[in-house]
């Protein structure tokens, strides 16, 4: 089967760069792999022997669209089954434009990561998002979300259950570790610093804890620049709640991107990793800590309940307040043998069922039954 990837990200994306990079990574060991990616990323993914990279070298939308002509000849040339778009919506201009010109050459599949936007965002850019996503549903014959409530959103968006494909994943791209390292009681948490991700949340959480276990660090490491995406309202309560942490002893606070190096050394250095979200799709964030042997305390909401395992793999607050992801958090920090246990069953799950190779099995058996 051949199969032309858009994977129009940067590395300096941070989450949905990797995303690609490791779905193209392993879809290239089950299909003809042809992938598109900007210039500064050709050289990464020229590492992959089995996949032929083809870069967009313009700055503009008419240079886009003229690339997306000659993209739209290639793959007929080549006889291309299917076009995927592992980013979808996340980006909102580049993919659109690439999925309307590429309609109808081949088989058009879209990968929707937040089928329902997070809360917190304007709402300009809900409305955006939510305009978007169903012009991806309605020029795509397929689509792939990451967890079930997110292929019932897409269906009430007039898709039918046969075109949707759920997958859930793990990120390796920092490495992995199957040995569960407990060096000091640290929490981490990882990734955007949003307010749908509970950023705010962490000083009551920390506060507790760190009254319990006085020599606890919570290490908090993440792009910054999304907090431009929220209200002025919440903008000033992220703002302040960062600035709060900065003043505490038992903080560190890495407000910026974080380099890949740097992120191998957060996860194995801690303990534990920590994930307070109001409200989510899926994280990817649960992967890598289970690549690294980490069990994870979180709440009980979206797609985190189909990838922690409670009592086995970490902790799901279900009551969804600081106490209650406090009480878990100071229970494992106590407990570094029963932190271990619960990484080594987290790595467990994140060597199967969220394995790369596991999922992309899934996306070929998707494709066959969508060139059907």
């Amino acid at each position: 089967m051949k199969v032309c990837i858009i994977a129009l990200v940067s590395p300096n994306q941070g989450g949905m760069f990797h995303y690609s990079l490791e779905f193209v990574k392993a879809i290239s060991k089950y299909c003809e792999t042809l992938v598109v990616v900007p210039k500064e990323s050709i050289d990464i993914y020229r590492n992959f022997q089995k996949v032929k990279v083809i870069p967009f070298t313009g700055n503009s939308r008419f240079k886009l669209f003229l690339f997306f002509l000659r993209i739209r000849k290639l793959v007929k040339k080549l006889k291309i089954d299917i076009i995927h778009d592992p980013i979808g919506p996340s980006k909102l201009f580049k993919p659109i434009l690439g999925k309307v010109l590429l309609y109808k050459c081949a088989v058009v599949v879209t990968t929707i990561h937040d089928p329902t936007p997070h809360s917190g965002i304007s709402l300009l850019r809900r409305i955006l998002i939510n305009i978007v996503t169903k012009i991806n549903v309605f020029f795509s014959e397929g689509i792939c979300v990451h967890d079930e409530e997110g292929k019932k959103t897409i269906m009430k968006l007039g898709c039918s259950k046969e075109r949707v494909c759920v997958i859930h994943y793990a990120h390796s791209v920092f490495g992995e570790n199957d040995k569960f390292i407990f060096t000091a009681p640290i929490v981490l948490f990882f990734g955007e610093l949003r307010y749908n991700k509970g950023i705010d949340r962490l000083i009551k959480i920390a506060d507790i804890v760190y009254k319990e276990i006085p020599q606890v660090k919570f290490v908090v490491a993440g792009n910054n620049k999304v907090i431009e995406q929220h209200s002025h309202k919440l903008r000033d309560i992220i703002k302040k709640a960062i600035r709060t942490m900065k003043e505490k002893e038992y903080f560190e606070v890495i407000d910026r991107y974080v380099s890949e190096d740097e992120a191998k050394e957060f996860f194995t250095k801690a303990a534990l990793v920590v994930l307070p979200y109001r409200d989510a799709t899926q994280s990817g964030i649960v992967g890598i800590a289970y690549a690294f042997s980490k069990p994870v305390v979180a709440t009980k909401v979206g797609g985190l309940t189909e990838i922690i395992v409670h009592g086995e793999t970490g902790f799901l607050a279900e009551e969804n307040t600081e106490e209650e992801i406090a009480k878990y958090i100071i229970k494992l920090l106590r407990n570094p043998e029963l932190c271990k246990k619960m990484g080594k069953n987290a790595y467990q799950l994140y060597k199967t069922e969220l394995s790369w190779d596991n999922s992309v099995k899934k996306i070929v058996e998707f494709y066959k039954k969508l060139t059907n």
